[in-house]
């Protein structure tokens, strides 16, 4: 397990649209997501993800369940023990779920239809995944599920959406937070005040209507 301890205020919610933003994880996560995977080779190995909306704070290693008892290593799947014990840790430092790491040891970091319908069925929005090969990490990439919005010309239901991963380091992460919570309560401050400019208008025409009987000066 490995937890980043930050107090998170940022995103404030409902003033940023976390699905234009990159996927963000610190260099130490980074690299221990990257050593799990390659340690777990010839078999697939993988855990889950805690953070806030795109930023990751912290991953949680579990054993692979079809390996265990299915002696199965081109698969990963976790058991529920696991899975609540990622979420209690996680919910102790104001974090929840936000998505799974595993490894693909073809070395290819692409997901397979298998894994898109793991994240749909169990809602887990955003999937890293590892390519390894002799030992050797081939790429980490980033993937997330498609929203119920979204146009299925660009996006369709039936398949991940590829994100971008941007990696920071650790000493960077207090500034890069700061300088989120800034933008969102800029976006939050605009949103205020074109809103209050809007009533305003509408206020202005409303009075000069009816100083001009009901006629636009």
């Amino acid at each position: 397990m490995n937890i980043t301890k930050k107090p998170m205020r940022w995103p404030i919610r409902g003033s940023t649209d976390r699905y234009n933003m990159p996927i963000t994880i610190i260099q130490r996560h980074y690299d221990k997501i990257a050593s799990h995977c390659i340690e777990s080779y010839p078999s697939e190995g993988g855990g889950f993800i805690g953070g806030r909306d795109n930023l990751i704070l912290g991953i949680f290693p579990v054993p692979n369940f079809e390996l265990w008892f299915h002696r199965d290593r081109t698969a990963f799947m976790w058991d529920d023990l696991s899975k609540n014990q990622a979420y209690g840790v996680f919910k102790g430092y104001n974090m929840g779920i936000i998505g799974l790491y595993h490894s693909h040891p073809n070395g290819i970091a692409l997901p397979s239809q298998s894994d898109f319908t793991a994240h749909k069925e169990y809602g887990i929005r955003i999937s890293l995944i590892a390519g390894v090969s002799d030992r050797k990490l081939t790429k980490i990439a980033a993937f997330s599920l498609p929203r119920k919005d979204d146009d299925p010309n660009e996006n369709p239901p039936d398949r991940f959406i590829p994100e971008k991963l941007e990696i920071i380091e650790d000493i960077d992460l207090d500034a890069y937070i700061a300088e989120k919570e800034l933008q969102a309560e800029l976006q939050q401050s605009a949103a205020r005040y074109l809103a209050q400019e809007q009533e305003l208008e509408k206020r202005v025409a409303e009075i000069l209507s009816k100083k001009h009987g009901g006629q636009r000066p």
